[in-house]
């Protein structure tokens, strides 16, 4: 009997401690995760000063009033006829979601868009924690991995620019569906998988988010099967027929994607640029990636702006050079297959989730060859391999060389994860404002005029006129084509039109007319140089030339209506301006002369309608205070009007 109690205290004593060191362990990565979030947050904490940047303007000030609860349909089908020209032919609904609940969160501060920007980066890096903790089974790499990317620099452009959050968001997406597919398919025994199904769900559940919010996540299924193929270590041989079984499901979920997108998205067209030879963008397929695994390496110089041309020939040196690269890359994949599975596959995840940025189909209109936020997820297999060398060689070191090498290792992985840091945190002082990002772009001497023109943009914006008539006359002699300089003589015109020098104005938009005659911006520009010059018949003629060119141009239709009323013609400014009412976003300067309008044919309840619902428009205008000064002495009128009838 007593060898008997013996034997049952040793059994609770052996359980107690299993369950005193699961606690422990449960700690343990409870203290990291958040040791984690927080690191995430202080490296991009600085963003929350940042302003709305690049096309963040366009999107969030110039259409504030398209992020509104009335029109979530149209937003979530991703119905480009909200920004009018501003035409994409992406489906990109779940990010168009949390913009929407920003602007209801935040209005226009600009803060707490990147706050949001912040979480998704946090949340992120939690989960690339967690898939190397699967699969290296070593908390260590999984931390320093995590932490890696989470301050690694090339992630500025993806997080410090709001816009740029479809990158992060599906990202986060894609990268959760791994992890509870690992969960799932790390299982050894079919009964274990069985009850880790929900895992294999939520999945599922987790990648369709990630393609509802960029379509780069189609990789996905290919990244599952490389996977089964390099990384897996649990050592179970999976036949072809039960990968294409696990496969299957991401395969229905991409087809139901594409029914839904071709349901609720018209097709209207493809635009590529440089169709011209699919061969010499095969060609340049290396240099790309070698830029790519340059900015992972070394993240230095980095900008909003990089310049690729596409290689012309195989007798280029820079294709051999670029293809050697890459070709020692794959070498040594190939030989790092058998003694670190792992690390294979993290290298195959680069280069996977780069293959839809390699303009093997061209999709920007902009001719985009290389951007740092299309790095934002194949950069989690690079930090994930970076912590496993982090940690590799510290544990290397035994015997005498342990004493005088480990703290070399500590003091290496110290300082680059004190450049990723430093780096990020000053990175993201260029992403501020549009002046600061664009100086940094031109600080790098570009050979395109863009970043000239962009930061004349900037200082046209910011009221340094004279600044940014200098930047738009340098960005003139270095574009190439007819159409730029146009579009830049435009611009200039802008400016003069801005300091009220008409004459010189109407000179430059009259070049740029000559120059880029399919312009409607410059043809409603001058309609509004002649319109201040008080010239409205000629305005008018203007802004029917630009309404020709693209009947759907908000401005110019609106114009058209405000020159009708002008013009004293104010039945027909009503008629128009009820018809454009109907067919495009909230205006202020709609409802303004709508208000006005029916005003001054005396018809007190409709104008006293428009007013008030142009009164409830931001931002607010000049004709603001008149509005209420208005509004109020009609009030008074109407009472003492009931005053006198009784």
């Amino acid at each position: 009997m007593a060898v008997h109690f013996t034997r049952i205290d040793r059994s609770g004593s052996g359980k107690s401690m299993r369950l005193s060191g699961e606690k422990t362990k449960t700690c343990k990565t409870f203290f990291l995760l958040l040791l984690l979030a927080i690191l995430s947050f202080a490296a991009y904490a600085n963003t929350l000063k940042g302003n709305f940047v690049w096309d963040d303007r366009a999107l969030f000030v110039e259409h504030y009033d398209v992020w509104q609860w009335k029109n979530i349909k149209h937003l979530v089908t991703c119905q480009d006829n909200l920004f009018e020209d501003r035409y994409t032919g992406y489906y990109r609904p779940l990010p168009n979601l949390t913009f929407l609940l920003d602007r209801y969160l935040w209005g226009q501060n600009p803060a707490g868009y990147h706050l949001t920007n912040i979480i998704f980066h946090l949340l992120t890096t939690l989960c690339v924690y967690w898939v190397a903790a699967i699969i290296f089974r070593d908390s260590s790499v999984a931390f320093l991995g995590a932490l890696c990317f989470a301050w690694h620099p090339v992630h500025t452009e993806a997080v410090a620019w709001i816009n740029g959050r479809n990158n992060v968001v599906s990202s986060f997406f894609y990268i959760l569906a791994f992890a509870f597919y690992l969960e799932y398919a790390t299982k050894k025994s079919l009964a274990t998988r069985s009850n880790h199904f929900p895992c294999y769900a939520l999945s599922l559940f987790a990648f369709s988010l990630s393609l509802l919010s960029k379509e780069y996540a189609f990789t996905f299924p290919f990244t599952i099967a490389c996977y089964q193929y390099f990384g897996d270590q649990t050592k179970q041989k999976k036949k072809i027929s039960t990968i294409a079984y696990r496969l299957a499901p991401y395969f229905i979920v991409i087809f139901g994607y594409l029914v839904v997108r071709s349901m609720v998205l018209p097709f209207h067209g493809v635009k590529f640029m440089h169709w011209e030879s699919m061969w010499m963008r095969i060609l340049t397929v290396p240099k790309t990636l070698s830029i790519y695994f340059r900015l992972l390496v070394l993240p230095l110089d980095l900008t909003v702006h990089y310049e690729t041309t596409l290689v012309s020939s195989m007798a280029d040196p820079v294709f051999w050079l670029t293809l050697t690269i890459v070709l020692c890359f794959c070498l040594l994949l190939y030989y790092s297959h058998h003694s670190s599975p792992a690390s294979s596959f993290m290298f195959v995840w680069i280069v996977l989730t780069l293959t839809p940025v390699l303009n093997l189909v061209p999709l920007s209109d902009e001719g985009t060859f290389v951007a740092e936020r299309y790095l934002y997820l194949p950069s989690a297999g690079f930090c994930i391999i970076l912590g496993n060398l982090l940690v590799t060689s510290w544990n290397k070191w035994h015997g005498r060389w342990k004493k005088a090498l480990r703290p070399i290792s500590l003091l290496s992985c110290c300082l680059l994860l004190q450049w990723y840091g430093f780096g990020t945190i000053n990175r993201n002082l260029s992403w501020l404002s549009e002046l600061s990002l664009w100086k940094d772009a031109v600080a790098q001497k570009p050979v395109s005029y863009r970043p000239y023109f962009n930061l004349a943009v900037a200082h046209r914006d910011a009221g340094n006129y004279d600044s940014s008539l200098r930047m738009f006359e340098k960005a003139y002699w270095m574009a190439p084509a007819a159409e730029d300089r146009g579009i830049i003589l435009g611009n200039i015109g802008y400016v003069y039109y801005a300091l009220r020098e008409y004459s010189l104005a109407e000179a430059n938009l009259k070049e740029a007319i000559a120059i880029s005659p399919r312009n409607p911006a410059n043809y409603n520009l001058l309609g509004n140089t002649y319109f201040m010059e008080h010239n409205f018949s000629e305005a008018l003629i203007q802004y029917r030339r630009a309404i020709k060119i693209n009947p759907a141009a908000k401005d110019p239709l609106i114009n058209i209506g405000i020159a009708y009323y002008k013009l004293g013609e104010t039945d027909r400014a009503i008629d128009h301006l009820e018809k454009v009412k109907s067919i495009t976003s909230p205006d202020r300067r709609l409802y303004y002369y709508l208000g006005a309008a029916y005003d001054r044919k005396g018809m007190r309840c409709r104008a006293k309608e428009y007013y008030r619902t142009y009164l409830k428009l931001l931002p607010r205008d000049a004709n603001y205070q008149k509005v209420v000064r208005r509004l109020k002495k009609m009030e008074a009128a109407r009472q003492s009007r009931n005053r006198f009838h009784r």
